[in-house]
């Protein structure tokens, strides 16, 4: 019994150890001591629609931010508009997830609807990417040469 109470409060100290450096290091603002900036993934065109959504927002504001755009930046209202194109791809998306995931826990593969499924989530994704292409294109173009260069550093 003795070695069943020490081995639990071993366990629970090395959880709150594991807590304590996880808390440290997301604390430190970029997720790692030492590793990449925190909007690392903003150029990124892979992910979910709702994902790719986000992340426009995400960028728009972080763009505003470091070239120290006043109010009239124009990049929320590009970014608004590629998440309103995205987010009409979620519902779709999200409904071919559950397809996907019920044709390969079925008793048995249906080939013909994992092919039909497979190909519309597939344009889904790419119709996303391109989307958000678009965005990245309308943020680039949006910008003067000088704010290009101060968000560049």
């Amino acid at each position: 019994m003795r070695s069943v109470m020490w081995k639990s409060a071993l366990a629970l100290v090395a959880g709150m150890v594991a807590l304590a450096s996880g808390i440290a290091v997301h604390a430190h603002g970029d997720g790692s001591a030492h590793g990449p900036a925190p909007n690392r993934d903003l150029l990124s065109i892979s992910g979910s629609p709702e994902q790719l959504a986000a992340r426009s927002e995400r960028l728009a504001l972080h763009v505003c931010q470091v070239i120290e755009a006043d109010t009239s930046c124009p990049l929320p209202a590009l970014a608004a508009d590629a998440a309103a194109d995205l987010r009409a791809f979620q519902g779709r998306y999200v409904e071919g997830q559950r397809v996907l995931h019920e044709a390969l826990i079925g008793p048995g593969l249906d080939a013909a609807r994992w092919q039909v499924v497979k190909e519309v989530q597939l344009e889904l994704l790419q119709d996303g990417s391109r989307r958000y292409l678009r965005f990245l294109a309308d943020v680039s173009a949006s910008l003067g040469a000088e704010q290009k260069q101060r968000f560049a550093h």
